[in-house]
C-alpha cells in the first residue's frame, strides 16, 4: 500500500450541469536524486554519471578531467567542449546536437566517457575546481607548475 507520505489524495466536488460529481485527484510525490548526478538541465540531453580529474606525474604536471555519462540516445552526438577559467576554476559546458527532426532513433541510453585536457601550466600551488555542467570536483597543486624561476 501507498505511504501517506508519499500520496496526498483530494476529494473535490464540482458542481456540472446540476449533478454533483465527484472527482478524486491522486498526487503523488517522486524523490528525484540531487547531487552529483540525475536529471539534465532543461534543454539538455547529456546525463553526468561521474567526473575524475588525473593528474599525471610529470614536471610540468599535467591534468585531464574523465567525464562518464550518458546521452539521452544513440542518436545525439557531443559537441566539443567549453572550457573556460574563472579565478580557480575550470568552467567545461559539455552539449550535444540531436539529430535532425525526421530521423527514428531508439530510445535508450547512450553511454559516453569524454578524456579532456586541462591547461593548468603556469598555475601557481593551490586548490583548483573542475565544474562539467554544474557538477564539480576538486584537485591540489601542491606546488607551483612552471618551470624555472
Amino acid at each position: 500500500m501507498f505511504s501517506s507520505k508519499k500520496m496526498s489524495v483530494a476529494k473535490i466536488l464540482a458542481l456540472t450541469a446540476g449533478l454533483w460529481t465527484l472527482v478524486i485527484f491522486f498526487c503523488y510525490a517522486i524523490d528525484l536524486p540531487t547531487g552529483e548526478t540525475g536529471v539534465p538541465p532543461a534543454g539538455n540531453s547529456i546525463y553526468i554519471d561521474s567526473i575524475d580529474i588525473l593528474l599525471l606525474e610529470s614536471f610540468p604536471v599535467q591534468a585531464r578531467v574523465l567525464i562518464k555519462g550518458n546521452l539521452s540516445d544513440p542518436c545525439h552526438k557531443l559537441n566539443e567542449p567549453q572550457v573556460t577559467k574563472e579565478g580557480n576554476a575550470f568552467l567545461v559546458r559539455l552539449t550535444a546536437a540531436p539529430p535532425p527532426p525526421t530521423t527514428g532513433c531508439i530510445m535508450v541510453l547512450e553511454p559516453f566517457e569524454k578524456n579532456i585536457a586541462l591547461d593548468i601550466y603556469g598555475l601557481s600551488a593551490g586548490l583548483y575546481t573542475v565544474e562539467v555542467n554544474g557538477i564539480g570536483k576538486t584537485f591540489e597543486l601542491t606546488s607551483d607548475n612552471k618551470l624555472g624561476n
